[in-house]
């Protein structure tokens, strides 16, 4: 069980108060959240869609352009890469070597 999933049980633990009504919200939020990335990456479709975002956002190449405003422009394109990825790593670390192994077979890489 990852941190995060630890961080989401919903029932007291011993000294802990319940939980109110805004927290419960917001861990059912989150619980939906990863659920919905598990969905997306569970499907092939799924992960060619993920692995077409993270090529866009550059996430495994340089930003640097020489010139200051287009770095920084891919510079936070491949933040959002990188949170992309991170997300995925945390919730299904094997659907995203499942989908690095497709992406190979078919000739993208990432």
């Amino acid at each position: 069980m990852s941190e995060l999933d630890d961080v989401l049980h919903l029932e007291p633990r011993e000294g802990e108060d319940a939980p109110d009504r805004d927290e419960l919200r917001l861990r059912e939020r989150e619980r939906r959240r990863r659920a919905d990335i598990r969905e997306l990456m569970s499907s092939a479709g799924g992960r060619r869609w993920v692995h077409g975002l993270l090529e866009f956002t550059g996430l495994f190449r340089s930003s640097f352009t020489g010139e200051l405003s287009w770095t920084a422009f891919n510079e936070g394109q491949r933040n959002v890469g990188l949170r992309v990825y991170a997300e995925i790593n945390d919730v299904c670390p094997e659907l995203y070597g499942v989908m690095r192994e497709e992406m190979a077979s078919e000739g993208g890489a990432c």
